[in-house]
């Protein structure tokens, strides 16, 4: 049947209209507007130096080591309480959200989240993942303190269980652990008064490195001279390669009061200082790691915590950035200095009160 002309007229229109849509998609993608999505924004990167809070709830915060707040990370998870973090060598960062949820979220170099059950909690098996460390090729070994049997994981840049390391228990599992520039030794602790070791490996336990110490002990970093910083509740001590006590730094001595605990403790990037965070008080405290002098730090504007986990952008790691930064003793609990490249210690900042 022939078109009537009203019809062509309609079939004509359809068509003109057709071609406008087409040409307007064209002229606004050219301009970098689409429709529903609009352009690209621009990310921060998390900057060197800032300092990453475990706050609970799944969440973390970044801070200008000023203790401006920067932004905050949210895995979604809603954990009642997250603990360690670490860092890939691509600045990807992996947040344990261990005990009412029980995965490893995953963020980019932004603090975007990519993936809130990275880790899933049915690989962990009710261990409560509370610490991770990542080696060189990208593989997560991650602590349990839960598990049972004792254990430490490890996991592949996909996030696939790998294998499951049976390991001599502290007073709680596997809890914190970090990995020596070997890439095979596993340094954990248990919540006890001990630093204990395994060879990934070989798959073999080996002598303790560290016993007798004021426990429990949690958060600890191994130091480019093979000694150890490792956070014991009321104390943070420093540790020689042989597992022998150079120095204690006391809550007193750093400026923490309350009723809390020291819990959270990591390296900063320049070399010679750490960071610890009291577990309950809402306090952030940065100091020399030869002579434990306060140099820095910032109080919570929330208040308490939990501060289940501190982390530093650019913190140093034997498992993937091992320097050539040295802390020389001459005898036990006598340190005399630290040397890092191009770096100096830092001098205290009267502008932090406490």
């Amino acid at each position: 049947m022939p078109m009537s002309p009203w019809d062509l007229w309609g079939e004509i229109m359809r068509g003109i209209r057709v071609r406008l849509l087409w040409v307007t998609a064209v002229v606004l993608g050219m301009a970098g507007i689409t429709f529903g999505i609009g352009p690209a924004q621009a990310v921060t990167p998390m900057a060197k130096g800032n300092v990453l809070l475990s706050i609970g709830g799944g969440k973390f915060e970044e801070h200008t080591p000023a203790g401006v707040l920067v932004r905050t990370g949210d895995s979604t998870t809603a954990t009642n309480e997250n603990d360690g973090m670490c860092f890939d060598a691509s600045g990807n960062l992996y947040a344990t959200n261990g005990f009412s949820y029980g995965s490893v979220a995953k963020f980019d170099a932004s603090g975007a989240l990519v993936n809130k059950d990275f880790i899933k909690a049915a690989d962990t098996g009710g261990g409560h993942p509370e610490s991770c460390v990542v080696d060189t090729t990208g593989n997560v070994f991650v602590g349990l303190p839960d598990k049972s049997p004792t254990a430490i994981q490890k996991y592949s840049p996909a996030g696939v269980l790998l294998n499951t390391f049976p390991v001599t228990s502290g007073s709680r599992g596997s809890d914190w652990v970090d990995l020596a520039k070997d890439q095979c030794t596993v340094f954990y602790t248990g919540e006890g008064s001990s630093i204990l070791r395994y060879n990934t490996c070989t798959q073999t336990q080996l002598a303790a490195f560290a016993t007798g110490l004021p426990g429990p002990c949690y958060a600890h970093r191994l130091l480019a001279d093979g000694s150890v910083l490792v956070a014991c509740t009321a104390n943070i001590v420093h540790l020689s390669s042989t597992g022998t006590v150079l120095n204690t730094f006391t809550k007193a001595s750093l400026g923490f009061g309350g009723s809390g605990f020291l819990f959270a403790m990591n390296l900063d990037p320049d070399g010679v200082t750490f960071w610890t965070a009291d577990y309950s008080v809402g306090k952030v405290v940065r100091a020399n790691i030869a002579d434990g002098a306060v140099v820095g730090g910032f109080n919570h504007s929330a208040g308490n915590g939990p501060f289940g986990g501190v982390a530093v952008v650019g913190e140093l790691t034997q498992a993937i950035t091992p320097t050539t930064t040295t802390t020389t003793t001459t005898a036990p609990k006598t340190t005399t200095t630290v040397a890092a490249p191009a770096a100096k210690a830092v001098t205290a900042a009267p502008a932090f009160t406490g």
